[in-house]
């Protein structure tokens, strides 16, 4: 009889529950709408966090109505297609925009370089070409990375992955996010880096609840969890210190910091393609909100391919700038994807013809 009522007590105290969530639940979409956006960054090698690997496509629900599905390979790539080993694999590294944030797969200008390029081996195998290998693109992109977090999954990835070329896009904040992220240190000497571990406890609930199928559901589905995850975000953030505007010394000092940095995650990324005879070409995603006037001097004295996409896209756009973004977002839209991938088509075009094809390794 005991154990009836514990039972019966139970199941009253989960309907009481139960009940208290729908109607919080439904509080919340009347009074506090929330975007219904799933999970997709987990931690990676150095502490990097990076795009899931497989798994169902991700939702993400942006303002204006606008929804998208990420999906990914078991490489942490976007997109299904996993490396083909008939390809002539060219790894390719930026942050969101190269990612494409808020865009469908193929309307990314990385996707649309893809088009281009099996368009162009369509044409070859009917001509002079014919016996060149499919040149496939490995979008490993991720929003927030900073040319340190492509370092780091180059080395740890591109020996397995056995790639003929690598292409990096730099855009606004990679040298800023470099210094923050703390992935290298710079050596005494000045002139090389050291790796650095990031500590693997800074996010153990993250840790955890990374691939909880019932968490990554509930994301997608309750607005409740996501004011609730968003308040826990928000109240883990550090908290602002009263600002001074900085000084023209302290500007200085500071992107000579960036700037020092990224000349030495060039020349290690350089390094690694030149070991293995691998060509590395960098270029900007050329948006006009930023210019990167003190790369190409740089490039030049590490040795390195680079090409400035400036002047093509800012031309382009103009001072029509809300034309090709997405709205209460900026990142580019279908329109500015497709204004990148005609920039960088023509570089791409030169380097990435008659690559050599090696062996794909394992897992």
């Amino acid at each position: 009889m005991r154990a009836r009522s514990v039972v019966s007590n139970t199941l009253v105290l989960a309907a009481a529950i139960a009940l208290v969530l729908a109607m919080a639940e439904i509080a919340t979409r009347l009074f506090y709408p929330q975007p219904l956006t799933g999970s997709w960054m987990v931690y990676g090698p150095q502490g990097i966090l990076m795009n899931r690997a497989g798994g169902a496509a991700v939702r993400h629900e942006m303002p204006g109505k606008r929804v998208v599905t990420y999906a990914f390979n078991s490489w942490h790539q976007r997109g299904r297609e996993e490396p083909d080993p008939r390809a002539a694999r060219v790894l390719v590294l930026g942050d969101s925009f190269t990612f494409g944030f808020g865009l469908k797969l193929d309307d990314t200008y990385v996707s649309g370089l893809q088009r281009r390029l099996d368009a162009k081996g369509a044409r070859g195998a009917r001509g002079a070409r014919g016996g060149d290998p499919h040149v496939q693109l490995l979008n490993a992109s991720t929003g927030g990375w900073g040319t340190a977090d492509e370092l780091v999954y180059l080395e740890a990835f591109g020996d397995r992955l056995g790639l003929s070329a690598v292409v990096v896009f730099v855009s606004f904040g990679d040298a800023s996010r470099s210094i923050d992220q703390a992935l290298f240190e710079i050596r005494p000497d000045r002139q090389g880096l050291t790796p650095v571990e990031q500590p693997s406890g800074r996010s153990t609930l993250k840790r955890m609840l990374e691939g909880n199928r019932l968490y990554a559901f509930l994301l997608e589905h309750s607005q409740l969890l996501q004011l609730v995850r968003g308040a826990a975000m928000k109240a883990g953030e550090k908290k602002p210190t009263v600002a001074t505007r900085p000084s023209a010394d302290e500007i200085e000092r500071k992107s000579a910091a960036e700037q020092e940095l990224f000349g030495l995650l060039l020349r290690r990324m350089a390094a690694w393609c030149t070991a293995r005879d691998i060509p590395l070409t960098v270029v900007t995603t050329g948006w006009p909100i930023f210019h990167f006037e003190w790369l190409a001097p740089m490039a030049r004295e590490e040795g390195v391919y680079f090409r400035d996409l400036h002047d093509a896209v800012a031309s382009a756009i103009g001072n029509r700038l809300d034309d090709y973004i997405i709205a209460r977002d900026g990142h580019p839209n279908e329109a500015g994807a497709r204004l990148v991938e005609a920039a960088a088509w023509p570089v791409l075009d030169e380097r990435l013809t008659a690559l050599p094809h090696r062996p794909l390794g394992g897992r």
